[in-house]
């Protein structure tokens, strides 16, 4: 794809959590947020080590959009496209080995198509900057961040 550029591979691996948008089959919105890397190819790698409700969202309803967020410095990018399960093909008994070694257990490899290129989400960014410049008290939680004004 055209879009992949060293720099924006980098800034993924730099950041490594992307934010993942799924819709369920009633469409109600589900957010979590899952490591992964950008692929020379253009797709997306997210690596499903807990809960299932992504992977549920996917197969029933295979839109996902992915933002990739540095908040130190609110920047990031956003990916839009179709995502797909795998479970034990050869990538994913590839990764799942990988990630066994740092005590992590792979359930599902998630691979989205990015479709177009990728946008930085600017109304994201625009409101971190509004909060970042703002007097505030930060927590990071296992999987949370949390922004409380001062």
């Amino acid at each position: 794809m055209a879009f992949v550029t060293d720099e924006i591979r980098n800034f993924v691996k730099d950041v490594s959590r992307g934010i993942v948008a799924t819709v369920d089959r009633d469409g109600q919105p589900h957010v979590s947020v899952k490591k992964g890397r950008l692929r020379k190819d253009g797709s997306l790698e997210l690596w499903n080590v807990f809960g299932e409700e992504t992977v549920q969202n996917i197969e029933a309803n295979p839109g996902v959009c992915v933002a990739f967020v540095n908040f130190e410095e609110a920047t990031g990018y956003r990916f839009k496209g179709l995502g797909a399960i795998e479970r034990a093909e050869e990538r994913f008994e590839k990764v799942k080995g990988n990630l066994s070694g740092a005590g992590w257990v792979l359930n599902a490899l998630i691979r989205v198509q990015v479709e177009g290129s990728p946008s930085s989400p600017r109304s994201l960014m625009k409101w971190i900057r509004r909060v970042l410049s703002r007097p505030c008290a930060t927590d990071v939680t296992q999987n949370h961040l949390i922004l409380r004004a001062s």
